[in-house]
């Protein structure tokens, strides 16, 4: 889970890392409903906190929408491009409410 801090997007400490254990093509719609469940099974005040809807970050900040080279998001054509085990990728849940507060202090800002 990612959260603004400092005006700067943060992964939320003691929730951020948990593991998930999904198929080799799945996509990031499929991804992201397996982190939030996780997230919400080991936090049940989690949707308070954190209100959906959610989307899917790759470490950098930007949205997971398709590969950063091209083509269509799947875990395996996103591990073969970054070059990474399975079980080192990390990519971030935000919710949209975060994320537009986060745009509104980047506005603030410039």
């Amino acid at each position: 889970m990612v959260a603004v801090m400092d005006n700067k997007l943060k992964p939320i400490r003691g929730s951020a890392r948990l593991p998930i254990t999904v198929g080799m093509q799945s996509n990031a719609a499929e991804i992201l409903d397996k982190g939030v469940q996780k997230l919400s099974a080991h936090n049940q005040h989690f949707a308070e906190l954190h209100p959906p809807p959610y989307l899917l970050m790759y470490p950098d900040g930007t949205l997971v929408a398709n590969l950063p080279e091209g083509g269509d998001f799947t875990l395996e054509a996103y591990k073969n491009q970054v070059g990474k085990e399975y079980g080192r990728i990390t990519l971030y849940v935000v919710s949209k409410e975060c994320l537009g507060m986060f745009m509104h202090c980047l506005n603030d800002l410039f």
